[in-house]
């Protein structure tokens, strides 16, 4: 019996990966990834195939951790929420639907921001 391959190795662009989420970034209906680490928050485009394309870096807040892939605004786009230990905030990615831009907003833990469904986060 032949060994199968379980897995594939991915170079994230960052060094020492801390979490992940996974969703369709680009609109293409294939799963791509997103994920944290020292250097900021990674998205990497999949082929449907199994493959992630070349890893872009977003700039989040001081050591990024935890990140959650799910349309904050109601627009129908996939946004990314990402935890920022370092700096004690929240650094919000609002996607546009193509995989490649990114609008980050800064959002600090002290002052208790909210999250309104009809208007977004709250400061």
């Amino acid at each position: 019996m032949a060994a199968s391959q379980l897995f594939a190795l991915f170079d994230c662009g960052c060094a020492f990966p801390v979490d992940v989420a996974v969703a369709d970034f680009n609109g293409d209906g294939k799963n791509d990834v997103a994920e944290t680490s020292s250097s900021g928050v990674s998205i990497l485009l999949g082929d449907g195939a199994g493959n992630l394309g070349t890893p872009r870096v977003l700039t989040a807040g001081v050591a990024p951790d935890r990140i959650v892939a799910a349309d904050l605004n109601g627009d129908g786009k996939i946004d990314l929420a990402v935890t920022n230990l370092g700096s004690n905030t929240v650094s919000i990615f609002l996607g546009r639907g193509d995989g490649h831009v990114w609008r980050r907003e800064k959002y600090h833990g002290r002052h208790g921001a909210r999250w309104n469904r009809r208007r977004g986060f709250q400061r």
